[in-house]
């Protein structure tokens, strides 16, 4: 399993989603994509589930608690 930031590098490659657009979706900026994938940074829980909504995944996946995708 993962860490938070290493699944959402992942998950964003698999998707061919661009790190300006998720920021986009999700509300923050993009540098603070960058923050979560390093580990700098920790999103709120409503930041977790816009990621989740747009990644098609639960959180217990993103956040590293469970193997599978929804």
């Amino acid at each position: 399993m993962g860490t938070l930031g290493t699944r959402l590098s992942d998950l964003l490659k698999k998707n061919q989603i661009q790190q300006k657009e998720f920021a986009q979706y999700i509300g923050v900026q993009e540098s603070t994509i960058g923050r979560y994938v390093s580990g700098k940074n920790e999103p709120k829980a409503d930041t977790i589930v816009r990621m989740c909504h747009m990644l098609n995944v639960s959180a217990d996946y993103l956040l590293g608690t469970e193997r599978g995708i929804k």
